[in-house]
């Protein structure tokens, strides 16, 4: 296993009045012991942006996942499909190199559940996969697990009360789909769940307030600012309030209930837009824009910090939120 360290790169100063209004593009310089999630030194401003130790190997079509202190980015596309897993410590500012995963592909979803990071769908191009595989952090190992029902690519996944939901996605034959598949890592086994009411790939899922949230993607009808909430208890769908803007291979994570919606791209132009939905209310509100304009990447919160990793704009980079 090799460790790598860099320092974090410095992207301009927070004007006072950019901080303070939540402008679009307010950017800070931020020591590294910030910017890597560590509490020493002046914290760095609410609503702003750093850029933080960069991916050793770039990867875009990438997903992530997170435990309480790792960062995980898994597979994706860097010349060639890739297995690869890769980790970040925030409070150390180190990246490690993990055993690989067995399957490589891109598109896939990530999820970290029951102490283990699961990749789960995605392609290679020749095929789409409904391959499921965990990684075990305690020995550095993949196993198989239960194959999703439907394969499928460019699909989204998150946690909620232990369990794996795996929504959205297209098939082999590029059909929009509303699946939603539910899995337990207590039993290792799928069971389906009422469809999404908008059938779409390339979107996001977070999950906020005992609700799982389909955000954004294309579907029939072109990119979607469409975000629809499934309610396990009732096992149906509800609408919500849609982002302000619309967008396909975005990412999502919550933070401290609040769901961050990332970039993305539209009408193929890479989009640095950075949108919070809060779900009490049911309103989205506008924050700081990425410093670099990413879609296709992976996402996570830890530690109160939004993380946005790799992407098909620049695959090495790793910014960092301060909400």
């Amino acid at each position: 296993m090799t460790a790598l360290r860099f320092a974090v790169v410095s992207i301009g100063l927070c004007a006072a009045a950019a901080c303070a209004s939540g402008s679009p593009g307010a950017h800070n310089v931020v020591p590294q012991t910030q910017a890597a999630g560590r509490d020493t030194g002046a914290p760095p401003p609410h609503n702003s942006w750093a850029l933080a130790s960069p991916l050793p190997t770039p990867a875009a079509a990438t997903a992530a996942a997170a435990s309480k202190t790792t960062l995980y980015v898994v597979g994706g596309y860097t010349g060639n499909f890739s297995g690869q897993l890769q980790a970040y410590t925030p409070a150390t500012g180190l990246w490690s190199s993990k055993a690989s995963m067995p399957t490589a592909r891109k598109d896939l979803a990530a999820v970290f559940a029951a102490g283990k990071l699961y990749a789960i769908g995605g392609t290679n191009d020749a095929m789409d996969f409904a391959t499921v595989e965990a990684y075990n952090p305690a020995k550095n190992a993949w196993s198989e697990m239960a194959p999703m029902p439907t394969a499928r690519t460019s699909l989204a996944a998150a946690v909620l009360n232990g369990i794996i939901y795996a929504v959205g996605g297209n098939d082999s034959h590029g059909n929009y789909l509303n699946t939603l598949e539910a899995y337990d890592p207590k039993t290792n086994t799928w069971s389906e769940k009422t469809g999404m009411p908008t059938a779409r790939n390339a979107l996001a899922a977070a999950v906020s307030n005992g609700k799982l949230y389909a955000l954004g993607g294309q579907g029939s009808k072109g990119q979607l600012t469409t975000v629809e909430a499934y309610d396990p208890a009732a096992n149906s769908w509800s609408e919500a309030a849609p982002m302000l803007t619309a967008r396909s291979y975005l990412a999502a994570a919550s933070v401290k209930g609040i769901i961050y919606a990332a970039a993305g791209q539209l009408n193929g132009n890479y989009l640095t837009v950075f949108e919070a939905y809060n779900a009490k209310t049911n309103t989205w509100s506008s924050k700081a824009a990425l410093p670099i304009a990413e879609d296709d990447f992976g996402a996570v919160s830890i530690n109160g910090l939004f993380y946005a990793a790799g992407g098909n704009a620049d695959p090495a980079a790793l910014q960092v939120y301060t909400p």
